[in-house]
């Protein structure tokens, strides 16, 4: 009996996968020095690349009494090495992050066993530990690196020692950090049982924090992001067994792109003239040039699921003028917006789509920076809003506008967030760390119904289609770099299932504002639901089919933003 799980989204053309940007793990080696007094044998650095093992080579699972040992598992560093390792995607911080912490480093440590052997060597009564560790004895540093030019170390004070707790157990989460303020008394007497309840579903490893990073002089440095990580030793040898990042527990997804590789591979596409968007890969970021006079053009990403007012998520990004000009002639003497954020995108690529005409445009939230003008115009910052029903989200206190004019020929990060229990959208931006002023809130207005954004897009709008009477005008050149997303998560996560005695039951990670129904065919053609539509919960959904499962079912999950 064949039986396959087919996903699918509502009124949607996004295709779920379980891991939308890339493994979690280390996916490549920059560079290892083993050092003095490393484990001999011990240098296939093919071994730290992706997930750590969770067998050794006869087939034992590695736990915290019988830990990676073998040559293609771990690597040793010893006295005076390095191993140096890149993540792609990178690394970021989120709030989401159990403990704070951001990634985790495994090595080969195990508990010390107190039980005697029989004459078979076998453990008398249930293996216990005493909570006593085994490892090898050293010091080390870890650093952490966006560019892998300029490295910062992780405060020693509060980064573990690679190799040290907690020992891995493959039966748990590999992205989940153990509480950080269980010590070895914590585990003393404690079976693998208990060793597994007190990980609470973690694989163990040391959990380190981006927040720990210092430069030289110890004064902390801000990273939206890292790709790079570095373990040094300076006395002694340790053993790695892989590197991981730590997952979001609040259900949110974080989409970074720094333009260090091609972000094609990254899964980013352009729409329209592509002759507006370039990929620098020397300065890392993209070169943008928003221009009225050019038909609607995006560089793009899905965001693997849809938004509506019931989420909260935020952007944020780098973003450096050279030069902006509104109101470029007699026949366009009025400003027109430069814009990234939000979108629908099957709505915003129809060529009835046009910015210029309020009426014409549904479900945005953008960004939106207005240039002065040849009219006397002053320049503002808007966030941009339109619903589902094409209705301008409009702020009579303040018009939502802020007069404040950006500067040219200087980095800034504009970040702007909305939060589903205000209804309101928070943006601020930064030159060198420092408010460029004080930009307002924008609140959703009485009778706002709704949006439906599933893309994130840096937005050149063309000028066509505006109201009769206006004629408004950009032409701006600059750069925008370093793009963070927090969106929630596909609404199907985690999805799997096993046959019930020959009933099949399913199971999945559900999304609270969603209402699932599960059909089945046979053919892939007909699509019947076997139960009732339900709602999210937010949580781990079970369902089994009420009827006996054939040869060659399939079985879609479809799902429906509230």
């Amino acid at each position: 009996m064949r039986t396959k799980i087919v996903l699918s989204l509502a009124a949607s053309s996004i295709v779920l996968v379980s891991n939308v940007f890339g493994g979690p793990y280390a996916a490549s080696v920059v560079n290892y020095n083993p050092g003095t007094n490393y484990a001999p044998g011990y240098t296939n650095i093919a071994a730290v690349i992706g997930q750590p093992s969770s067998e050794d080579s006869y087939g034992d699972a590695v736990d915290p009494f019988d830990p990676a040992y073998q040559k293609n598992q771990i690597l040793s560093i010893g006295s005076n090495g390095w191993l140096t390792v890149e993540f792609d995607p990178p690394i970021v911080q989120a709030a989401g992050h159990p403990y704070a912490r951001d990634f985790i480093i495994f090595g080969n440590s195990f508990f010390d066993v107190t039980n005697a052997f029989d004459t078979n060597y076998n453990y008398i009564g249930t293996p216990a530990t005493s909570g006593a560790l085994i490892t090898d004895t050293a010091q080390t540093t870890v650093s952490v690196s966006r560019d892998g030019v300029t490295y910062y170390r992780l405060n020693p004070a509060l980064a573990p020692t690679v190799n040290t707790l907690y020992p891995t157990y493959v039966a748990g989460n590999f992205q989940l950090p153990v509480n950080p303020s269980l010590t070895t008394n914590s585990f003393a007497g404690a079976t693998l049982a208990g060793i597994q309840a007190l990980y609470n579903g973690s694989a163990g490893g040391a959990s380190y924090a981006i927040a720990w990073a210092q430069d030289t002089n110890g004064n902390p440095i801000s990273l939206y992001d890292i790709r790079y990580a570095r373990i040094d030793v300076q006395s002694g040898q340790v053993q790695v067994a892989g590197f991981a990042t730590v997952e979001s527990t609040n259900g949110e997804q974080v989409i970074v792109e720094d333009f260090v590789n091609n972000p094609a591979a990254d899964g980013w596409g352009i729409f329209g003239d592509t002759n507006l968007f370039t990929w620098r890969p020397a300065q890392q970021n993209l070169g943008v040039t928003w221009d009225t006079s050019q038909p609607n053009s995006y560089f793009y990403h899905s965001l693997q699921t849809i938004l509506g007012k019931a989420d909260s998520f935020s952007m944020a990004f780098d973003l450096y003028l050279t030069d902006i000009s509104g109101g470029l002639s007699t026949n366009e003497p009025y400003n027109f917006e430069l814009s990234s954020g939000f979108q629908d995108f099957g709505q915003a690529i129809q060529p009835s789509f046009y910015r210029g005409g309020d009426a014409l445009v549904p479900d945005l939230v953008e960004f939106d920076y207005f240039p002065s003008d040849s009219s006397g115009d002053s320049a503002a910052i808007w966030p941009g809003i339109f619903d589902t029903n094409r209705s301008l989200n409009y702020n009579e206190a303040a018009n939502g506008q802020t007069f404040i004019t950006l500067p040219t020929g200087i980095a800034m990060r504009v970040t702007m967030a909305f939060d589903s229990a205000s209804k309101t959208v928070m943006t601020t931006i930064t030159t060198n760390g420092v408010s460029i002023g004080s930009i307002n809130v924008e609140p959703l207005t009485v009778g706002f119904a709704d949006f439906r954004l599933d893309t994130f897009a840096v937005e050149s709008y063309s000028g066509a289609g505006q109201d009769p009477g206006y004629g408004g005008s950009i032409l701006a050149h600059g750069t925008v770099g370093n793009i963070v997303l927090t969106v929630p998560g596909p609404p199907v996560q985690f999805l799997g299932g096993n046959l019930a005695g020959d009933m099949w039951q399913g199971q999945f990670f559900s999304r609270t504002n969603w209402t699932y129904t599960v059909q089945k065919s046979s053919d892939l053609k007909t699509w019947s639901p076997i139960m009732a539509p339900f709602p999210g919960t937010g949580t781990n959904i079970v369902w089994q089919d009420g009827s006996p499962t054939a040869a060659h079912e399939f079985y879609r999950i479809n799902a429906v933003h509230n």
